[in-house]
Parts: C-alpha cells; structure tokens; sequence
C-alpha cells in the first residue's frame, strides 16, 4: 500500500478551463500520474484510511453518496493508479547493463584545425584504430545486442580502412559516420548511400565567411558539395547537420536554420560546447553565458519559419520517463565510448582519466560495462537528485535528475550541481504536461 512520503504532488494549471490538474510524482522513480481534483482526493484518502476500500467508505461518508458508487469510483481510481505503474516499487531496483551505443574515434588526424574541437584532432595526429580490433569489438557488440554504432575521428574518411569499417559496423548495428563533410566526393557519395550510413557534417556558419572563419578556406563550399552529392546519391533521408554553439555561432543560429531548411535537410542538431580538447585553451574566445545558449529570438525564429526538418537542441533531460531496463534516463551504462588510443569512456563529454574505463586493446566490451568505474559513475548520476541540495526540494528532481552528470562536470569540474540547463527544465516540464492534459 501507499504512504504519503511514496509520492508529491504539484499542480498544473489548465490551460483552458483555468483549472488545476495534478502531475503525482513516485519519489523512488521515473514515474508519474495524472490527476484531477477528484481523483486526487480519492488517492489521498487511501493513503489516509489504507485500502481502497475503506476510502470508498469515507468518502461515501463525507458526501453523502451510496456506498456502491464511492466504492466503483474508488476502485476505478485505484486501477488507473495500479495500470501507470506509478507505484510499482518503493525502492529502485538494480540498474541493468546493457550496450546500447558503441561511439568510437577511429582516429585523431584530421584535416582541418577547429578551435572548438573537443578531441583536438589535427593533421600531425597520426593515431588510427585497425580494421582487426574494431571488427572484434562490433563482434561482441552483435553478441551484446547493441543497436547503434557511431564513427568518428578526427576525421573518419582519412582512415585509410573505412570502407571496411563502416561496412563492418553496419552488418552488426545501425551505423551513422561524423564528418566535417570536406572529403566527400561523388564515389564517396554513392559508398555511403549504398550502405545506408546515417551522415552528420559539421556546419558552423550560414555563410563562407562565417563557416570559414573556424574551419578554414574552402570548407563551406566543401560542405555544400558534400551535401549535394549525397542527394544526387539519393542518401538524402540520412543526412544530418551540427553546429557547436558558442560565440562565433551564436547570432548565426537563426541563418543555419534557413539554410538547412534551403538544403533540406531532415535534422539540425545544435550542441553546446565542451571545454575538452582545444576549445579548454580557446575557452575565453568561445565561452557565452549559459543563460544565452539557446536565446529566445532563436527559437521564436524556428517557431514561426514552421520548417519542416527535426532540431536537436543538446540539452538532454528533456524527458517524462527513464530509458529500458533502469530507473534513470541518462545513456551512461549503455554505452561505451572509444578513443583513437583504445582508452574507454562512458560519454564523449567525459573522455577525461578520472573517468576512464580501461582500453578496447585490453577490455572487452562487456568487461568495460560491467565495469567497477562504471558502477561507481551510474551510483553517482542516481545519487545526485538526492544530495543535491538545490534538487533535493524540487517538484522536477525525478524527471530531471540533476541534469546532465558530465555536463555538470564540464562546466563546474564536480558531479555535485545541477547542470548549466536547470533552468530550460523548469519552463520546459510545466508547459509540457499543460499539453498533455489539454491533448
């Protein structure tokens, strides 16, 4: 049976009706319940008497009505309640390790020298993963049931192996290549689409001008040559574009909008920047107030052009349940990410040795998940809501939970605050359950 301290309540204001509808939020999970004013009650009173059938009574009792219809009315409730699994445990259970994503740097050379690269690729890197190690770590991820295999670098297309790299991880997994899109050409072009490899190209400017100023002469003209030859090789579908959000980028936002849309392309990611690699020694040229990341002129920009392509904004936690087999939603337990040296991190955002795993040249896949760092980390991103003093209070803690773990290390070098997007999630998670009451 529920207790008062299994749930907390917070209210939501109708948008139509000018009445309050009520989110109920398990204090051990993920999940939640919607109610109104008359089911609240009828849940309060259970917890009150302690059976459903003893509220119907009270209830009965304090309205007047027959016994009969409390009790159908009490027990209606207490389905819906028992159906959501709202309450299915009062205590989280065992997290599952599962291998979801395998996002691996293959190398760190590159031809090009961003300042805001969180890998600090370049053209004097020289390291490459061989085709022999990653066939037998996409091997054990077919064994682990992984689904998602990302390639990245440096720049991955100089990998002088990556056809057979990519026609590897896509016999096994779904299979997306990060690239800065200058070496695609026509026969490149037709690999990649006969293969069905999901494509992100780096874009950071609407303009050469401005694409230029951070990656060098000629790069934007690359990109747009890249872009048309995956259409001309009917790969459109998989295309995808990125840009890193910081100072340089931050007024143009609004014209890469457009441009994508001209483009046509189906997905815009716009991702925060990392003090990794060498954006850490460019950080007092690219660091912008977190409070101006996403301004609102942007999205009221995207709000009323309506474009038809799916935008990622990079701040994760935007979400109303856990991911499969755990009571948190944070990807960390389910993936392992890959370093040109082998070194294993559980996210890109934490490729730091405080965090290191062990190495793909002495681990296995499955040892790394099962890991004792990895073990401590997922305790870590569990415990954070609860020792967290300005979470421990808050109506959104369950959801959110604290945000972002390697965010909040990325900007603040300590797992014990809230992340830099706190406050997006508090605007974001009210205006959202008003939609779902209304919907």
């Amino acid at each position: 049976m529920i207790s008062q301290t299994s749930f907390f309540t917070v209210p939501i204001q109708h948008p139509n009706q000018g009445e309050a509808t009520y989110v109920l939020f398990s204090t051990h999970c993920t999940r939640w319940f919607i109610a109104n004013q008359s089911s609240l009650e009828i849940i309060q009173s259970i917890v009150q008497t302690g059976t459903p059938e003893q509220a119907a009574l009270q209830i009965a009792q304090k309205y007047g009505i027959s016994l009969e219809i409390a009790q159908q009315d009490t027990q209606n409730v207490w389905h819906q309640v028992q159906q959501s699994g709202f309450l299915i445990s009062q205590t989280s259970s065992p997290q599952k390790i599962i291998l979801d994503t395998l996002f691996i740097h293959i190398t760190n050379a590159c031809n090009l020298h961003c300042p805001h690269c969180y890998a600090g690729s370049s053209a004097q890197n020289r390291e490459f993963l061989p085709l022999s190690l990653l066939r037998k770590l996409f091997e054990e991820m077919q064994d682990l049931q992984g689904k998602k295999i990302t390639i990245t670098g440096g720049e991955p297309l100089l990998h002088p192996e990556i056809q057979g790299i990519l026609t590897s991880a896509q016999a096994v997994a779904r299979t997306q290549m990060l690239t800065n899109g200058s070496l695609i050409s026509e026969p490149i072009a037709d690999f990649l689409a006969k293969n069905n490899i999901g494509i992100q190209i780096s874009l950071d400017g609407s303009t050469a001008t401005a694409h230029d100023a951070l990656r060098g002469h000629g790069s934007f003209a690359k990109v747009a040559s890249a872009i048309e030859q995956l259409k001309t090789a009917g790969h459109q579908k998989r295309i995808s574009l990125c840009t890193t959000v910081h100072q340089a980028t931050l007024q143009d936002l609004p014209n890469i909008v457009d441009l994508a849309q001209a483009w046509n392309v189906p997905l815009l990611r716009f991702l925060p920047i990392m003090k990794l690699g060498r954006s850490h020694s460019n950080w007092n040229t690219l660091d912008i107030p977190l409070e101006e990341q996403y301004p609102n002129p942007l999205i009221a920009h995207i709000q009323n052009s309506m474009p038809k392509m799916r935008f990622e904004y990079g701040i994760s936690g935007l979400t109303f349940e856990s991911r499969e087999g755990a009571e948190i939603w944070c990807p960390i337990g389910t993936m392992i990410v890959v370093a040109a040296n082998g070194d294993a991190y559980p996210c890109p955002m934490m490729m730091m040795s405080p965090w290191k795993l062990g190495n793909v040249h002495e681990h296995s896949l499955k040892e790394l998940l099962t890991s004792r760092k990895m073990a401590e980390i997922i305790k870590i991103i569990e415990e954070r809501p609860k020792k967290i003093e300005e979470c421990v209070t808050c109506d959104w803690r369950t959801l959110c939970q604290s945000g972002c773990l390697a965010s909040s290390l990325n900007q603040y070098g300590t797992p014990w605050t809230q992340d830099c997007f706190c406050s997006y999630r508090k605007q974001f998670y009210p205006n959202m359950f008003s939609k779902l009451i209304t919907f």
